[in-house]
């Protein structure tokens, strides 16, 4: 996420799990735990997937795509609403 938070860039995050009624939205930056490991991704909805972006400038990230049907292993911790870095 380099291209979009800085390295040790600070997040605020609403935390979806206390949340009814949560909707996953196309361009929301979520928390995301994926078997155990956290992450952050930008998030593309399909009609059939569900689409995480890592907007990296390493190659070494690639987006992952996972069938709406087969979300069992993702769990949204929440949805990033505020960013912001110090310089010291």
């Amino acid at each position: 996420m380099n291209k979009v938070l800085a390295n040790g860039s600070y997040i605020v995050v609403h935390d979806y799990r206390k949340t009814l009624n949560r909707r996953l939205n196309s361009n929301d930056i979520l928390v995301l735990r994926i078997g155990g490991e956290y992450t952050v991704k930008r998030v593309r909805c399909t009609e059939t997937k569900l689409h995480l972006d890592p907007e990296s400038y390493s190659d070494e990230f690639k987006t992952n795509s996972y069938d709406l049907d087969c979300l069992d292993e993702i769990e949204v911790i929440g949805k990033v609403i505020y960013n912001y870095q110090t310089f010291e």
